[in-house]
């Protein structure tokens, strides 16, 4: 009795190997190569954009003082303690 077609397994032909792929083109790896010093120049600017952000808010500085929430924000900090 013949078996069925689900049964019956085909060798696959052996395949050939791949020629070698060609060099990339010396104008597109310049290019990408422009590009990735865009993207680093472009992520140290970021780096130190955020680390002057931190910095400017640890100081506080003149703009703290002149907070809308203070009575009178021009009169700055009062040297006496107390309700004085």
């Amino acid at each position: 009795m013949p078996l069925p077609m689900a049964y019956v397994v085909e060798e696959e032909p052996e395949e050939e190997p791949l020629p070698e792929p060609p060099e990339p083109d010396p104008e597109i790896t310049a290019a990408q190569e422009r590009q990735e010093a865009r993207l680093a120049e472009r992520e140290r600017k970021a780096e130190a954009e955020i680390a002057a952000r931190r910095r400017a808010r640890g100081v506080g500085g003149q703009r703290a003082l002149l907070s809308l929430e203070r009575e009178d924000a021009r009169q700055g900090i009062s040297t006496t303690l107390g309700a004085g």
